[in-house]
Formats: C-alpha cells, sequence, structure tokens
C-alpha cells in the first residue's frame, strides 16, 4: 500500500501468490480509494476456502467431484471418505500450496492420511477442517 500511495497509483495488480489470495488486503485498496484490479474480496474468501467453494459450486447446480466434506457430520466423515474409494485426495479446506495433501491409495492408511492432514492444516492455516475427493490420476489440464 506504501508503494501504491508513492507511486500515485490509481489501480493496483496484486499480481500472483499471497496478497493476490488476501481478502483483506483487497479491502484495503479499496478502501484507500484505489482500483483493485482482481476478484472482489468476498471471491477471494469464498474460493479461499474449499469447503465453501465446493458447497457453493454444488448448490449452484455444477457437478463436483464425488467427496465428502468432514464438517457435514464428523462422526461420519470416514465412513464416507472410504465409499468415495479410492484413489483419494485429503485435503484441508484452507490449504494452499499442496500444504496437508495426503493421496489415499489405500484405504487401510486413510485414519492416517486423515491425522496428518488435520494435523498440517491447523499448523500452517489454523484451521483443521477437512474434506475429500476422488483423486484423478495424470490429469490432463484442470482449471476452476
Amino acid at each position: 500500500m506504501a508503494a501504491a500511495h508513492k507511486a500515485s497509483a490509481d489501480a493496483l495488480h496484486p499480481g500472483y501468490g499471497f496478497v493476490s489470495e488476501n481478502a483483506e488486503f483487497a479491502r484495503a485498496v479499496i478502501k484507500a480509494g484505489i482500483a483493485f484490479i482482481g476478484p472482489a474480496p468476498e471471491s477471494i474468501e469464498l474460493m479461499g476456502d474449499k469447503i465453501r467453494a465446493h458447497n457453493f459450486v454444488q448448490r449452484n447446480g455444477f457437478p463436483v467431484a464425488p467427496s465428502a466434506i468432514e464438517e457435514d457430520d464428523p462422526a461420519t466423515f470416514t465412513f464416507r471418505a472410504r465409499a468415495v474409494g479410492v484413489p483419494l485426495l485429503v485435503k484441508p479446506s484452507a490449504g494452499g500450496g499442496g500444504k496437508g495433501m495426503r493421496i489415499v491409495r489405500d484405504l487401510a492408511t486413510l485414519e492416517d492420511a486423515i491425522a496428518q492432514a488435520r494435523s498440517e492444516g491447523q499448523r500452517y492455516f489454523g484451521d483443521g477442517r477437512l474434506y475429500v475427493e476422488r483423486y484423478v490420476e495424470n490429469p490432463r489440464h484442470i482449471e476452476v
């Protein structure tokens, strides 16, 4: 923000990486009267929470990979995760950069993968919420 003010910028593109995914930064730019060239802060928040994003797109009629979300019913999460089948990807909701993700190819390792993913999600992002989805082996291109 100091650099934008010093340059008398009337618009700011956050580039790629941490500030581009920071809703509070986007709000600060807008509050300073500078055009933020990027998604709205609300969109950044929504897409930064994989569970909220998953629920949003599903509610709006878009197809999603077979999955199970822990917070839907924590007591049955492991059972529902097993029902998705392998290969399975265990992911922290707030994760990014591959941190906390675990590929499960053998359901005997699922509970350990859940514990490790939860621990890393809590440690890196302060959020231990998890979900699982079918792991796509060797994708050609996936973009949302």
